[in-house]
């Protein structure tokens, strides 16, 4: 169940996403490691350069998960830019590893991909979970830190220099204990009675 914050809040939300992207088609166009290579590179070229703020990633063999904030730019157009500029910059060396319609065709499904705004605390925590696991649940390997494609290994072994630099913790996260829904509130003693 996906609660969204009051809307007194919804306007000081952060712009951290949960954002996924898939090759055309669900085909695995990322199963080899020199294509997961390079878009490895472009996302740590863009954390780099200060386009987005990656807090966490993980590079599937046919899709790509983020949990991203707005840095110079927001991070639903970002998904955007990536997409393309991986599907023109790195033709040439897709044309020696993939199939012609991988190369000619459409790359990545069309669209902006799966957005999933987070703006809590247990969310984050829950996104950066989900990320994480997803090569182990995939049967990739067998623990999260085995896979080199994902910023588990940053986070639990220390940053790579090969690997996209991680931001914090975004401060503009809220968890919402003290806000009661109306519904889930007990009722008083005196009206249970009756």
């Amino acid at each position: 169940m996906n609660r969204q914050p009051p809307s007194s809040l919804r306007a000081t939300a952060p712009t951290t996403y949960f954002l996924t992207f898939s090759c055309d088609g669900r085909r695995h166009w990322l199963a080899d490691p020199a294509v997961r290579d390079a878009l490895m590179q472009l996302l740590r070229d863009d954390c780099a350069t200060g386009q987005i703020a990656l807090h966490a990633w993980v590079i599937m063999t046919n899709h790509v998960h983020t949990l991203a904030s707005g840095a110079l730019q927001p991070a639903l157009p970002w998904v955007g830019s990536v997409k393309k500029r991986f599907a023109l910059r790195r033709r040439p060396m897709l044309r020696s590893l993939l199939p012609p319609e991988a190369v000619h065709g459409v790359f990545w499904l069309p669209g902006g991909g799966y957005p999933f705004r987070v703006w809590s605390h247990r969310k984050y925590t829950e996104k950066v979970r989900y990320i994480h696991e997803n090569p182990v649940r995939s049967k990739l390997c067998a623990r999260m830190s085995h896979w080199r494609w994902s910023s588990a290994i940053d986070v639990y072994g220390g940053q790579r220099q090969d690997a996209p630099r991680l931001s914090a913790r975004p401060e503009s996260l809220v968890d919402l204990l003290w806000w009661n829904q109306p519904c889930l509130q007990p009722r008083p003693a005196e009206s249970r009675a009756r």
